[in-house]
């Protein structure tokens, strides 16, 4: 094979794989929602909902949001921009505390569950003392369409996140979303 025509091969492979990066953020963005029982140290039992919002901003940007229940009523709650890193979802706070132990949350589609993988670093910045990101799953059956977008661009964790994001979303964030369904 002449060098040419094993460069032209390499460029094409190099197109298909930055289209398949673009579309993944939109194959894993959505809502997610798990709904289960809940208790607390009496013994008292109530329904909780583990949320994750994925909303496509770029090929390689997504807005994030979790909120995951624990028992006794503790909490996890993370929202940000994400970025693409070829496999994953990584979020990174842009402002860190401490730089040593800095929050790094990876999110990606693993069979048919999005995974939530996290070394502890972030449990200390987002969550209360039973809460935990690291290896959390919600199923993939329970992704739908976000069709509140008006009220999350609205919220102030949106807003917050843009702002420190510092670039304009797209015009049609979900265009891609909307048309995987």
């Amino acid at each position: 094979m002449h060098t040419r025509h094993l460069l032209y091969i390499l460029a094409f492979l190099g197109t298909v794989a930055g289209a398949a990066r673009a579309d993944d953020i939109a194959m894993i963005g959505g809502r997610y929602n798990v709904h289960f029982k809940n208790s607390d140290i009496y013994g008292d039992q109530t329904y909780s909902d583990d949320v994750a919002e994925i909303v496509p901003l770029s090929p390689h940007d997504a807005y994030i949001r979790i909120s995951l229940w624990f028992f006794n009523g503790h909490k996890c709650d993370i929202s940000g921009i994400a970025q693409w890193d070829g496999a994953s979802l990584v979020y990174k706070p842009a402002l860190q505390r401490t730089p040593s132990k800095s929050c790094v949350l990876a999110i990606r589609k693993l069979g048919g569950r999005l995974r939530l993988d996290d070394d502890e670093t972030c449990k200390a910045y987002y969550c209360s003392m039973r809460g935990s990101f690291n290896s959390m799953t919600f199923p993939m059956s329970s992704r739908r369409p976000i069709t509140y977008l008006p009220r999350l661009h609205a919220s102030r964790e949106y807003h917050a996140a843009i702002t420190q994001w510092g670039h304009k979303p797209s015009p049609d964030p979900q265009k891609h979303l909307l048309s995987s369904h």
